[in-house]
């Protein structure tokens, strides 16, 4: 008897989880979620481009395309079109789905960045940035800033940044051990020097040029190199203090480098050689600062200090002047000066980041651009 119960019983259980199957069989197919998904292609990175979109969306009733110049469509493949100006721009497609699901994704936004052709041409302030690995410039034309990307980037911890003005070319630092140079609008992005060939490229920090030479601090010392990359040297080697140069600049007329050197691990101070390699003097004690500007029209020098904000004083570091009061960030690896224009630019990396502009003397200050985290600095005076 028990075992005809058993048999029965199991016979009772085949059968339940055969009509469960049927059931679930007969349960209806879930209609397909819409996705919005495009791909965009540029034929340049310098403006004018011709942008070619490529339509890879699921299960869209209709279309309707933003280009972000004024332009809009509403066709399934649209036609390649013309950005003629700079700058960046978002593509973005918004369709209508067959079915309103949860899971449907019916917006998509590509943003299209393109290049200053007249880049080198203007004049130009150039800035490094860790947040996106980059170069950046903004046009000097009077009208309101616009950030232009370097096509390429890969940079890891830019410090220095410098302008051959006669071979037309930017060179950067990256302290994980290269130095890249590119065209003056961002252009052929190359490896000028790495650790990895001469320890002398050993972290590079501030940067400066001078009379066909690339000048750059390393730890205990300054090296330098000719503009081929050749010739690769020590400059200056410190036995003590400054034990570690940071942001540098050049005094064409007095014929000096000014740098200032790190206080965070060693003795600090803002320190001036001759450019034969004489005359090391400490001109300023005790700051710790890792940016530095000279305005040689009026003879005055600028650093960023970590303890407290910007300051300003003459080229032989006399007469000390707090005069950023906005200024919140307690360090800041850029800093620079339009003497021509009468004004002085500042990142404040505090919060999303700001690049502050005023006159010289620290007035009238402004929020120039917002959401940038800059580091290094410099401006393309020449043009």
């Amino acid at each position: 008897m028990k075992n005809r119960n058993l048999i029965f019983g199991l016979i009772l259980l085949s059968l339940g989880v055969l009509f469960n199957a049927c059931e679930k069989e007969k349960q209806p197919i879930p209609p397909a979620s819409s996705i919005a998904d495009f791909k965009v292609q540029v034929s340049s990175q310098i403006a004018p481009a011709t942008v070619t979109i490529t339509n890879a969306s699921v299960n869209a009733k209709s279309y309707l395309w933003d280009f972000g110049n004024g332009l809009t469509s509403t066709a399934e493949n649209p036609e390649p079109f013309q950005i003629e100006e700079p700058g960046l721009y978002t593509v973005k497609l918004t369709i209508e789905p067959f079915e309103d699901l949860y899971y449907n994704k019916l917006q998509k936004d590509v943003p299209v960045s393109l290049a200053d052709p007249d880049a080198g041409k203007v004049r130009t302030l150039y800035y490094s940035s860790r947040s996106t690995g980059k170069v950046h410039y903004v046009r000097l034309d009077g009208n309101n800033p616009v950030v232009f990307d370097f096509p390429t980037g890969g940079l890891n911890k830019p410090y220095g940044i410098a302008i051959d003005y006669i071979g037309a070319k930017v060179y950067v630092s990256d302290t994980d051990g290269f130095i890249y140079r590119y065209d003056l609008n961002g252009e052929n992005q190359e490896v000028f020097l790495s650790e990895d060939e001469n320890p002398l490229v050993s972290a590079p920090y501030g940067m400066v040029v001078v009379e066909g030479k690339l000048y750059w601090a390393i730890e205990g010392g300054i090296s330098r190199c000719n503009l081929d990359g050749s010739n690769v040297e020590p400059f200056v080697t410190f036995a003590g203090a400054p034990e570690l140069p940071l942001g540098m600049a050049y005094d064409s007329i007095a014929q000096k480098i000014y740098f200032v050197n790190d206080k965070y691990d060693f003795s600090g101070g803002v320190y001036t050689i001759n450019i034969d390699g004489s005359g090391l003097q400490q001109i300023i004690t005790g700051v710790d600062a890792g940016a530095i500007a000279l305005d040689l029209n009026n003879q005055k020098l600028y650093y960023a200090d970590w303890v407290g904000g910007v300051f300003m004083a003459n080229l032989d570091g006399s007469e000390v002047v707090n005069i950023n009061s906005y200024f919140n960030e307690k360090f800041c690896w850029g800093i620079a000066v339009d003497p021509d224009e009468g004004k002085l630019y500042v990142p404040d990396r505090y919060d999303n980041g700001i690049l502050f502009r005023s006159d010289l003397d620290g007035s009238n200050p402004e929020p120039w651009l917002e959401g940038v985290n800059a580091y290094a600095m410099t401006i393309d005076i020449l043009r």
